[in-house]
C-alpha cells in the first residue's frame, strides 16, 4: 500500500528502501497539478493534496519510477553523470550526480551504462509523492524566473 498511495512521512519514505529525495518549494498549481522549484530545476507532480504557494516540500521518487533518458526529455528532468552502474540481471541501478544531488535510477533496460557519461533522469508527473517539509530552506538556491541558480541546498 505504501509503494501506491505513497508515504506518510520521510521516517517511512525510507523504511521502505532507497528513495530519491528532493527539496523543492511549490511556486504555482495547474489543475491536479503542483508546480514546484529545486536547486535541480522545476518539476511537475500530481497533487495528492493542497499545498499553500511558497512552502517548502520534499518530493520522493523510487528508483524504479525513473527513466534514463540521453536525447534531453524536458518534463521532471534533470542532467549529471553517471557515476555508478550495478548489473542486477534484468536491471541496472545507475547512479547520477550533479552538484547538488545524487539520484538513483533502477531500469529494465540492460543496456551499455558509461561511468562519465553524461544523462538525464526523468520521472512522471504521477510517480512521485510530495510531502511538506519545515526543515527545507531551497531559497539560498532558487532566483527569480531568468535568475541563475547559485548555490547548492
Amino acid at each position: 500500500m505504501i509503494y501506491t498511495t505513497g508515504p506518510k512521512n520521510r521516517f517511512v519514505a525510507n523504511f521502505v528502501g532507497i528513495t530519491n529525495i528532493i527539496k523543492a518549494r511549490v511556486t504555482g498549481t495547474n489543475g491536479d497539478f503542483i508546480i514546484l522549484e529545486s536547486c535541480e530545476g522545476r518539476f511537475i507532480v500530481q497533487s495528492q493534496k493542497k499545498l499553500p504557494y511558497d512552502s517548502d516540500v520534499v518530493i520522493f521518487v523510487r528508483p524504479e519510477n525513473c527513466v534514463l533518458k540521453k536525447d534531453g526529455v524536458k518534463m521532471n528532468t534533470f542532467t549529471g553523470k553517471i557515476t555508478n552502474c550495478e548489473y542486477l540481471g534484468d536491471s541496472t541501478v545507475v547512479e547520477r550526480r550533479s552538484k547538488n544531488s545524487i539520484f538513483t535510477a533502477k531500469i529494465s533496460d540492460t543496456a551499455k551504462c558509461t561511468v562519465g557519461e553524461d544523462v538525464s533522469v526523468s520521472f512522471l508527473p504521477e510517480d512521485c509523492w510530495i510531502l511538506e517539509d519545515t526543515n527545507t530552506n531551497v531559497k539560498k538556491c532558487i532566483q527569480p524566473v531568468g535568475g541563475e541558480r547559485s548555490e547548492a541546498l
